[in-house]
């Protein structure tokens, strides 16, 4: 808007003449040196510290007096004019002061017209984002129905297909709060039969919102989100859906486990030592775990939850290069998979795509190579498949493939293909939130580092570190 030309600078207001026209009351002498300094015309000024332009100008040119010690306030305030020049403890209406409601505040139609103006002169415009709320207050409910357990599904949904699509940068603080809310429905009355739907869909909530932590390397918050899982729908364990979602949990503690397993391609220290062989017992023990749960409950497990069984199981044992078992594990994931009928699975199996069946089973080929490179091209095979399968929907799943393809391409002697996936790697997975893909970039450039001797593996390392550094 016109008349905005300069911004009030630091310091002015402590200067001798504003000192004195401020000690004094003088708010004539203020305005006027305001307006000469900013540009601002009387009416602006006026929207401004919310007086009329006729106020302003009886006070800026016949010497008119501002009296009340509120008005005083909301003048300091508007124009950034320190407290104690003003004679204030502190600064009234202050975002720092959390008793003042800004349903109350006397300075906030200033700030409002402040902001909305363009003004740059209120001296919080620059603090409203640390004003944001940073608790989230429970809406008090007394009693929960189905309508309510449902809306809880289908936010979990919401999440698990966005962390799909896009990485969970954006959405793990977001589902966390969800999950804080839904929590407090724990105690609330609802009937015995809803009950441990209520459980359900709740541990439902918690297990996605694990995922979208994990996603982003937060661990330790992963672990802790999955147990309480793991624990509310052993709470719901009267409800069908309980064993599959029990199972579902356990199986991404053991993808994890792997996660923080990883090769490292070079002679490991003792404490990395007893790390890996740590990380890879506790995914085992994961996923004997998921197949006893599977067995033992009230509702067996679903054909597809049984089929991801032999599948993250499968992992487990090609990070050890047991490749007998491996085989054996893929053969029974593909014979169950071919039994699941697609078009009655449930929003949560829904990712389970052919394109994603053949990463679950690129991935084990993959850990296998690591131990032996012959099992390498049956590796690219599969996660080629992956990665042309993937549609758009999944556009985080294909970029997290794409790392381990190029690896698996190197260790199958094709340096040309690694550097063109490694490219399309590096470019999918910048337009995404999710920094296990990154990881996974940081575990390609480890392999190559096998294979650095070749131009073209030197150039795709040099790509990935500058990758990696910008991130």
């Amino acid at each position: 808007m016109a008349g905005f030309k300069r911004l009030i600078p630091p310091g002015f207001f402590d200067s001798p003449p504003m000192r004195k026209a401020l000690a004094q009351q003088d708010f004539g002498s203020v305005f006027g040196a305001v307006r000469t300094e900013t540009g601002l015309s009387q009416g602006q000024l006026a929207q401004l510290v919310g007086l009329s332009q006729g106020r302003v100008s009886e006070i800026e040119n016949k010497g008119h007096k501002v009296t009340g010690l509120s008005l005083g306030a909301r003048i300091s305030m508007a124009l950034g004019i320190p407290a104690s020049t003003m004679g204030f403890w502190s600064e009234p209406g202050s975002l720092v002061d959390e008793e003042v409601s800004w349903v109350y505040r006397r300075d906030f139609l200033s700030l409002a017209t402040a902001t909305a103006l363009g003004s740059n002169l209120h001296p919080e415009l620059d603090r409203l984002g640390s004003a944001l709320p940073t608790r989230v207050k429970s809406s008090p409910r007394t009693l929960i129905g189905a309508n309510d357990i449902e809306a809880i599904e289908e936010v979990a949904d919401f999440f698990r297909r966005q962390g799909l699509a896009r990485g969970s940068g954006l959405y793990r603080d977001a589902a966390l709060a969800q999950l804080h809310e839904v929590r407090s429905y724990e105690h609330v009355e609802c009937s015995a039969v809803l009950r441990p739907w209520l459980w359900v869909a709740t541990a439902e909530l918690a297990w996605v919102t694990g995922w979208l932590a994990y996603d982003v390397e937060d661990h330790d918050a992963a672990r802790r989100l999955w147990s309480y899982a793991l624990w509310a729908a052993g709470q719901g364990a009267d409800h069908p859906r309980s064993t599959d979602l029990s199972v579902a949990i356990l199986l991404d503690l053991a993808h994890q486990a792997l996660h923080l397993w990883r090769p490292l391609w070079t002679v490991p220290t003792r404490v990395e030592r007893d790390h890996q062989q740590r990380m890879l017992d506790d995914a085992l023990r994961c996923a004997q775990t998921a197949a006893v749960t599977a067995s033992s409950r009230r509702y067996p497990v679903s054909t597809v939850t049984a089929a991801y069984i032999a599948s993250v199981t499968a992992w487990c044992w090609a990070a050890r290069g047991d490749a007998a078992a491996v085989h054996r594990l893929i053969q029974q994931s593909q014979d169950l998979y071919a039994k699941v009928d697609r078009s009655s699975l449930a929003p949560w199996a829904a990712f389970i795509t052919p394109a994603e069946i053949s990463a679950q089973h690129g991935h084990s080929y993959y850990l296998l190579s690591t131990h032996d490179r012959d099992h390498a091209p049956q590796a690219v095979q599969l996660l080629s498949a992956a990665v042309e399968g993937h549609a758009l929907a999944h556009a985080r799943s294909k970029a997290v493939a794409l790392p381990t393809l190029a690896g698996a391409c190197l260790q199958a002697g094709d340096h040309d293909s690694a550097a063109v996936y490694c490219d399309t790697a590096i470019e999918q997975i910048g337009g995404l939130t999710s920094r296990r893909c990154y990881t996974r970039l940081g575990d390609l450039n480890r392999i190559a580092a096998q294979y650095d001797r070749d131009s073209l593996v030197t150039d795709m390392r040099s790509h990935i570190t500058d990758t990696l550094e910008a991130k």
